[in-house]
């Protein structure tokens, strides 16, 4: 496959170029400590699909600091304490999602200054703490014990993503991938995982911006079967116009060799009973390489969702709900045709009155 570079010019809250895929070990550590005020909000957040038919997915991690949340039509404060930790589970009997938003504020976390470190020690005991790179280590536990995730990565590939621009918001973003081992716990049941991370860290600065009104966007970050993978945004503004800027898509290789794939074109896009995507196809055309996906989300209910305050105790009322999807990926350039089977978990958030109030 033709290993295509791209002239995307960078992000002014990232250093390197957007769009190449760079090998962990060499990503500057300015990139992923927080510094705290640099920025408005900072995370880090891991979309995990794993080998396992009790434990398919988990989405964990953690955001701190203000953002304006009415670009997604949300009523809520901005607050530079504001801290939101989720662990969220998918499993066979359905997802297990402690959303622990408002429970504690942002001042309580620890960071490293030189590293990848933060930690968040509380009275019920440790709530989370991250540290290193490219070797990661996830602990996860909420206040009541109820939730665990002890997971390990090896991070291998990182690619800075266009910036997300809103009205009132300058998003920005780089994805890092990994293979994950570990441990999730719900209750008394403890499954050994294994599989691969998507590993984003978004950055945000509230300023204004001359430009539509947001709209929603569908996240797809994907394993393939033979080592590769791709990760892909299609987003469209309130006017139904799809934005150019940040739909997009890349493909890294099982040796690291990346492509970026330019604008992603989505059809075919299908609503379940809740109302969140259930089946579409997806396409990218660039230097002769055709790429295209098909995906299909598998069905998952609620077990059990809790944390603070009136946490969405329905799938269709969570519009924030991780999407566990298998996807057929089919790659052509030139005669040649490679089809290989993906998995992954995807992001759907729409604006309101699809949005509602505590869907953070």
């Amino acid at each position: 496959m033709s290993m295509a570079g791209c002239q995307l010019g960078q992000s002014p809250h990232f250093q390197g170029r957007i769009g190449q895929a760079v090998p962990a070990a060499s990503f500057p550590s300015h990139n992923y400590t927080i510094a705290d005020g640099q920025y408005d909000y900072e995370g880090n957040w891991a979309f995990c699909r794993f080998d396992n038919e009790k434990v398919m997915a988990a989405r964990v991690g953690f955001g701190r600091g203000k953002f304006d949340w009415s670009d997604y039509g949300v009523t809520s404060p901005i607050d530079h304490s504001f801290l939101m930790p989720h662990i969220e589970l998918m499993t066979s009997q359905g997802a297990v999602l402690w959303i622990g938003t408002g429970k504690f504020q942002a001042g309580q976390v620890r960071l490293a200054t030189d590293t990848l470190g933060a930690e968040l020690v509380t009275d019920q005991g440790r709530i989370f703490e991250l540290t290193g790179w490219p070797h990661t280590d996830w602990k996860f536990e909420s206040d009541d014990h109820e939730v665990a995730v002890d997971l390990e990565t090896e991070l291998r590939d990182v690619t800075i993503l266009p910036d997300c621009v809103l009205r009132h918001n300058r998003f920005a973003m780089w994805l890092a991938v990994g293979r994950t081992t570990g441990t999730v716990r719900y209750g008394e049941e403890t499954a050994r995982v294994d599989g691969t991370m998507f590993f984003d860290h978004p950055r945000i600065r509230i300023e204004p911006h001359e430009v539509p009104p947001f709209g929603w966007f569908l996240y797809m970050p994907v394993r393939l079967a033979d080592g590769a993978f791709l990760a892909a945004y299609y987003s469209e503004d309130g006017n139904g116009q799809r934005v150019d800027g940040y739909s997009f898509g890349f493909h890294v290789d099982a040796e690291g060799r990346s492509m970026w794939l330019g604008a992603t074109v989505l059809s075919d896009l299908s609503f379940d009973d809740d109302n969140k995507p259930h089946t579409w196809q997806a396409e990218w055309r660039t230097d002769g390489v055709t790429v295209r996906a098909r995906f299909a989300v598998q069905p998952t209910g609620i077990r059990r969702a809790w944390g603070a305050g009136s946490v969405p105790q329905t799938r269709r009322d969570n519009p924030n709900i991780p999407l566990v999807f298998d996807c057929e990926l089919t790659i052509q350039e030139g005669a040649g045709e490679n089809v290989v089977a993906g998995a992954g978990l995807a992001e759907y958030v729409a604006v309101a009155g699809q949005v509602q109030e505590g869907w953070v």
